[in-house]
């Protein structure tokens, strides 16, 4: 049996947000408890900073009008864990893992490709894990289309990360999707006039899970639900909707031995944590470490910069923050109503920072250093 993981970001190779460190760490942890593990992800130019080497796997099929190919870049990681990058210049060849006009497209490629790629290998069964509306696709092409020569249905299981983000595009795109017209309605992929993958993972997935009981319970409700409720609400009744709780890899976030902070420390020995606020208030507030900076909290933000992080909180009231005695640190990518926003909030407030990007190394360093975040 070996387990297909199929994620738009997984940690170290590409990421842009919480999913990545999860799927990362599923990625590195089940090939530890003997379970073989391949994972797949656009191969967007991070990837090529692995050692992956194009495989004779190519895929022709028709997108639209157009006849479109996908081309495999695949790494041997451990005897049990293989990584493989699904690569088109057009679709992920770019700087960004999101936030472009033809993000549906670009991943309706994707889960197309894939099941391009897993229908034509000869191997053992397996089951597929895919994350978010960016693979939910992929759900419904093993559902309707893999071929009963294979022997057992294949199974999947779709988690939700952030329900809020459906994978939502226009009417049209449907001719993209290789999927018969009566999809485009209500009991399937339909919302409101529009196409909407994520329904795909919800409807034809055999288990789907989310982030974590609490959540899985609030999604259930039409105040968090999404405009999915209903459909989320009948799938825990048919047992088939749970929610597991998201941990956290204990040996990248190990501050007693990891390499972006400046001194390692513990619960027991803070000294080192001390040592790490004081470098970080130098090189971002230029505030020498005193009685006076010491006892300022150092709060840290970062996340994707969209309403649902809580960004139009701190812009509709910066001085109920700002004027607060402590040091604010900002990180992440998103809407630029809340990137520009945060900009020239850091040029009101000198105890405030932005940074609009992501890096992982000085992700590490800020939250060694930070009080609270």
């Amino acid at each position: 049996m070996e387990v297909i993981l199929v994620s738009p970001e997984a940690y170290p190779y590409a990421k842009a947000g919480g999913m990545g460190d999860v799927v990362g760490a599923l990625f590195k942890y089940l090939p530890r408890r003997g379970i073989k593990t391949r994972l797949f992800v656009p191969g967007y130019p991070s990837l090529f900073n692995y050692s992956v080497e194009k495989s004779e796997r190519e895929v022709d099929f028709l997108f639209g009008e157009t006849t479109v190919k996908a081309s495999f870049y695949e790494a041997k990681l451990e005897p049990q864990q293989s990584l493989v990058a699904v690569c088109n210049d057009r679709f992920f060849n770019r700087e960004r893992i999101y936030g472009y006009q033809d993000d549906i497209e670009r991943f309706i490629f994707f889960s197309r490709a894939i099941f391009e790629y897993l229908v034509r290998i000869q191997e053992e069964e397996f089951i597929i894990h895919c994350h978010d509306w960016q693979s939910a696709l992929l759900c419904a092409y093993i559902k309707i289309y893999w071929p009963p020569y294979r022997g057992k249905p294949v199974k999947t299981i779709f988690t939700i990360h952030n329900l809020a983000y459906q994978g939502i595009g226009k009417s049209d795109l449907l001719r993209l999707l290789n999927l018969p017209y009566n999809f485009f309605s209500h009991e399937y992929l339909e919302y409101y006039g529009n196409l909407n993958l994520l329904k795909a993972g919800l409807i034809f997935a055999d288990v789907v899970t989310t982030v974590s009981p609490t959540y899985a319970k609030e999604i259930t409700s039409p105040e968090f639900g999404e405009g999915l409720d209903g459909l989320i609400r009948a799938l825990a009744s048919k047992k088939r909707f749970i929610g597991i709780v998201n941990g956290i890899d204990t040996e990248e976030y190990d501050p007693q031995s990891d390499s972006c902070l400046v001194k390692g420390f513990s619960s027991k020995r803070l000294e080192g944590k001390l040592e790490n606020k004081k470098h970080f208030l130098k090189d971002f507030f230029g505030q020498k470490m005193g009685t006076d900076s010491e006892n300022k909290p150092l709060l840290t933000m970062i996340a994707r910069l969209v309403r649902q992080k809580g960004s139009e909180l701190i812009l509709a009231q910066p001085d109920s923050f700002f004027q607060i005695p402590a040091f604010w640190f900002f990180m992440g990518t998103g809407e630029e109503i809340y990137e520009l926003g945060l900009k020239e909030l850091e040029k009101k407030y000198p105890n405030v920072r932005v940074e609009i990007r992501f890096d992982e190394q000085l992700a590490r360093l800020a939250y060694g250093a930070s009080d609270i975040f």
